[in-house]
């Protein structure tokens, strides 16, 4: 199918993986166009997909298997043969100028670079994660919201990376007891915290430095996105304006509750308070 409409059924399985009623996506997207919306969750549904990998599969062998099996669907999407729901929802944006098969798969390149080692060896290597599996599909969000703008293209990839920061940060303990080290080694040496203390959820002051160093570049790569548009941010990709805005109150209530909270918790904000920031953003931008 070619069409260039999202069926009904990958849109259903699509919704329910990344906006399900109440989440942050949901909220963000409340305003976009209904094909529009259906495509940008196509992209972010291959996302969760994809993140769910390391997140749910403890054998790396068989991680590695399953992350395989997405590049295979991908080649079959892309040949207008999909078996899944979210390959389904991206076979009619493959082919033109919307999406290309190597940038789908470069996502699969960001989860290859966890799974082979459990871990990410230097800031420059969470850069380079953070990009493929943040900054890449919001981008390619980008492109279908507002195709030709060029601007918004740089604009999502840093929010899209600031939001992947953020996600780490939040996730950190929950993902080193799976294995998964999303700090870096260079910057749990800088703040002497061993895996070992960090997977054990130890509330202390190298934990809490960790985190405010993870916290102060999310929080300066979303201002840096903001500043690709010096006045209003166009209207079709206000989503983004959204997210970040959520993701922002989100960080000034961890810094609130204090960020030794980490170690227990993953902090949400209530679904009206993503809504009101929803709202403000598409209509006050």
């Amino acid at each position: 199918m070619k069409s260039g409409i999202v069926s009904v059924d990958s849109l259903l399985y699509c919704s329910e993986k990344v906006a399900p009623f109440g989440s942050s996506n949901y909220y963000a997207l409340l305003w976009q166009a209904p094909k529009t919306r259906a495509r940008v969750l196509a992209v972010l549904a291959l996302r969760q997909e994809l993140l769910d990998i390391p997140a749910r599969v403890s054998d790396g062998q068989l991680a590695l298997t399953k992350l395989n099996w997405w590049r295979e669907e991908l080649a079959r999407a892309a040949r207008g043969v999909a078996q899944h729901p979210v390959s389904n929802g991206l076979q009619p944006l493959l082919g033109g100028s919307l999406l290309s098969l190597a940038e789908l798969t470069s996502m699969c390149d960001g989860i290859e670079m966890l799974l082979h080692t459990g871990r990410l060896h230097d800031e420059a290597a969470l850069l380079a994660f953070c990009r493929l599996t943040g900054g890449l599909p919001w981008q390619l969000t980008a492109r279908i919201a507002a195709p030709g703008d060029v601007s918004g293209l740089a604009y999502a990839e840093q929010v899209g990376v600031g939001l992947q920061l953020l996600d780490a940060m939040q996730n950190l303990v929950a993902e080193a007891q799976r294995g998964m080290i999303l700090a870096p080694t260079s910057m749990l040496e800088r703040h002497g915290l061993p895996v070992e203390r960090l997977a054990s959820a130890e509330p202390d002051e190298h934990f809490v430095a960790l985190a405010k160093d993870m916290l102060t570049r999310s929080k300066s790569t979303l201002l840096a996105a903001r500043q690709q548009f010096p006045g209003q941010v166009p209207v079709a990709l206000r989503y983004l304006v959204a997210l970040a805005a959520m993701a922002n109150a989100t960080m000034k209530e961890l810094e609130r509750s204090g960020l030794e909270s980490l170690t227990s918790q993953h902090l949400s904000l209530t679904p009206v308070r993503k809504l009101l920031l929803a709202w403000k953003s598409r209509w006050f931008t």
